[in-house]
């Protein structure tokens, strides 16, 4: 349960990462603050950091903890600046709409805390698990 409260406070930081860095870049070029934008512009310059960091062969956790906390840092201030009048109207209306959400999210929540962590898998415990997997995936069996 630890590493998955860990795994899920990393994704949280990442995706505020992203969101600062598009902020960054959004002020720059003096484009619109929406959070959609900003997400967008902020996983184009993660995507282009990360080819110019395997580029140069500098890569590591410490230049990937680095780039998110940085990123993190300057989402976390720079929230106020978002146009945030949009996730007013984002929630369906209708009861059987937000209901199917639930049930969407519920499946999602259910789907993530289901997930067999490779550390924790036991080959002997769990091999009946794997009889069903194809050829290729029953190979770490």
């Amino acid at each position: 349960m630890a590493t998955m409260v860990r795994e899920l406070a990393w994704a949280l930081c990442v995706c505020v990462s992203f969101i600062g860095w598009g902020v960054s870049l959004a002020r720059l070029f003096r484009l619109p603050r929406d959070v959609g934008s900003t997400g967008c512009l902020g996983v184009s310059l993660a995507v282009c950091y990360g080819g110019v960091v395997d580029l140069l062969a500098v890569g590591g956790q410490l230049t990937t903890v680095g780039f998110v906390a940085v990123g993190a840092v300057v989402g976390v201030a720079q929230v106020r600046s978002l146009e945030l009048d949009g996730f007013s109207g984002l929630l369906p209306r209708s009861l059987p709409a937000r209901l199917v959400l639930a049930v969407i999210v519920l499946l999602a929540v259910v789907g993530i805390a289901g997930h067999i962590y490779y550390a924790d898998y036991d080959v002997y415990d769990d091999k009946p698990a794997c009889w069903g997997l194809s050829h290729s995936a029953s190979d770490v069996c």
